[in-house]
């Protein structure tokens, strides 16, 4: 019997707390994603800077995120406890969906920080809070849950031009979150610095990338 064909290599855009920078780096070391790292115009420290250096404003982030989305086929959300309400990674997300990209997330805060000495505490997916619904007339836009209840995103107005294959049609006036066809997976527990690039190869493809 022959071996199953290696996944193809997938441009994966990679959004995280800065909080979570050095178990994120540990998943970079690992040596199981440079190759596909290696494909992006910035690392995923230069994502982090982006939202650490207070002195660049609002309009150049959403800019310079929104470039480096383009050209990949799938997002990867490295999920630490405060990522689900971080509004920048709700914004890289919103924008992923916009590229027509796959998503997934992974969770990283089983993972030892030597800074911090500690491992990160559990927090809740990301994905449960951002949704692609319809307005009345049937168009399509990137919504979030906020104090019990889902509102447009403010900050990623466009909207979709399609509906993402991965993820099940609602009617209008309805919303369906993106944990109801993302998936979520354990970088310690299920063995990530071996399947990353099998879970980034699966999204992709599901968003027909």
């Amino acid at each position: 019997m022959l071996p199953a064909p290696a996944p193809r290599i997938r441009r994966v855009f990679y959004s995280f707390h800065y909080a979570d920078v050095n178990r994120v780096n540990q998943v970079r070391q690992s040596g199981k994603i440079r190759l596909i790292d290696s494909e992006r115009v910035k690392t995923v420290q230069d994502r982090s800077l982006w939202e650490s250096r207070k002195s660049f404003n609002a309009e150049y982030l959403r800019k310079s995120i929104s470039k480096n989305i383009v050209g990949t086929s799938a997002t990867c959300v490295l999920t630490g406890e405060h990522t689900w309400a971080r509004p920048w990674c709700r914004f890289e997300i919103a924008r992923s969906l916009l590229n027509g990209n796959g998503i997934f997330a992974v969770r990283i805060d089983h993972l030892w920080c030597i800074g911090q000495r500690c491992y990160g505490k559990w927090g809740p997916n990301p994905l449960d809070y951002i949704a692609v619904g319809k307005d009345a007339q049937g168009r399509i836009y990137v919504y979030e849950y906020i104090d019990g209840g889902w509102y447009k995103m403010e900050s990623m107005s466009k909207q979709l031009m399609r509906w993402p294959k991965w993820l099940a049609p609602v009617a209008n006036g309805y919303v369906q979150p993106l944990s109801t066809g993302a998936p979520i997976y354990d970088y310690d527990s299920q063995n990530g610095s071996r399947l990353l690039l099998y879970w980034a190869n699966q999204a992709a493809k599901a968003a027909g990338r």
